[in-house]
């Protein structure tokens, strides 16, 4: 597999038998992901965002390890989340990542967007992960399928096998 050397951390890129090439990402140093080559990404502030050129879809993630105490859970986040607004629908995320609980929640703003708010709650470790679009979800079935890969640990271990 190539691997190229990517802000402090190893990347490698993957073929799948479809032929899709993938490449893995750090979030964080707790968190592994793998996405589409060519999609964009930003890290600011403990907020990772990935992006693909010319398209609405923003996929949006940040973690929390907890060392001490019970982790809450995801239903739980979700509900402190979007408690304010009544609009939440719930939303089952067509694929999800294993050994995790999760909880996800969706809704249309009046101005047209599609938002998800996604929680996935492991012993130690807790991510939240938010897609958002300009029109319908759709479009934005690779944010949905690298939320499927996520995984606690580093990129460079083997994370991603079953």
């Amino acid at each position: 597999m190539p691997r190229s050397l990517h802000i402090l951390s190893l990347q490698w890129t993957i073929e799948l038998q479809n032929g899709s090439r993938m490449k893995t990402s750090n979030p964080s140093p707790s968190i592994s992901i793998l996405l589409p080559e060519d999609v964009s990404e930003s890290h600011n502030y403990g907020i990772s965002s990935y992006w693909k050129k010319d398209d609405t879809c923003l996929l949006q993630i940040s973690s929390f390890v907890r060392e001490s105490r019970a982790q809450v859970s995801a239903p739980q986040r979700l509900s402190e989340q979007i408690m304010l607004q009544k609009c939440w629908r719930p939303f089952d995320l067509p694929r999800k990542p294993k050994g995790c609980e999760t909880a996800a929640a969706t809704m249309v703003t009046d101005q047209g967007f599609w938002l998800v708010h996604a929680y996935f709650v492991w012993p130690s470790l807790a991510i939240h992960a938010t897609i958002s679009r300009q029109g319908p979800l759709e479009g934005c079935e690779w944010a949905l399928d690298s939320l499927a890969s996520i995984r606690p640990g580093d990129p460079n271990s083997d994370v991603f096998s079953d």
